[in-house]
Parts: structure tokens; sequence; C-alpha cells
């Protein structure tokens, strides 16, 4: 999972939740801005930033079948650009 871009930090197995941390790979490992950029920027995130992300990844069962729903940090459901490569990433994994 580390070299897909995301970390599992933690897990939930009764509810199905796991929590991951998620750096978007083509941003991975550039260069953290400086401090004078980053006090201007008054520690708004922007999309593209290489810091990791927090997210909630939800397996559930549904007769047969699994259900995954990539969650944001608070636990609402997430229908970003990130959340959908995650959701990807756990399908490429799987095949």
């Amino acid at each position: 999972m580390d070299r897909s871009g995301f970390t599992v930090e933690d897990r939930d197995r009764t509810q199905g939740i796991y929590f991951v941390r998620y750096v978007d790979p083509a941003f991975a490992g550039k260069e953290e801005p400086n401090f004078f950029v980053r006090m201007l920027s008054l520690g708004r995130r922007k999309d593209g930033d290489a810091n990791p992300i927090k997210y909630r990844v939800k397996v559930a069962a549904e007769g047969t079948s699994s259900i995954v729903t990539v969650l944001d940090s608070q636990g609402k459901a997430d229908s970003g650009e990130n959340s959908k490569r995650i959701a990807a990433l756990l399908l490429d994994d799987l095949k």
C-alpha cells in the first residue's frame, strides 16, 4: 500500500474502517514550501499538495459482496479526486 501513495495508520475491525494517509504520487518526494510560502498561504491546503491527507476507508458486507467507501477524516463520504484514486488503487491491488 505504501507504494500506492497511501498508508494504513490504524483500523477498527469491528466497524470495518481503515484510517489511511494519502499523498498524491505525482507530488510525493517534492520539496516542502519554505517558511515564507507557508506563512503566506496561512496553512491553507491546495490540491496537489504533497502533504498527506487523512481518509477513512470503510468496508461493509452486502450480501455476498463487499462495499468499499472512501470517507474524509470526519467520516463523511468523499467523492474528490484523491478518493477516486484510493478506490481505484484498491481495486487494482485486488485484481
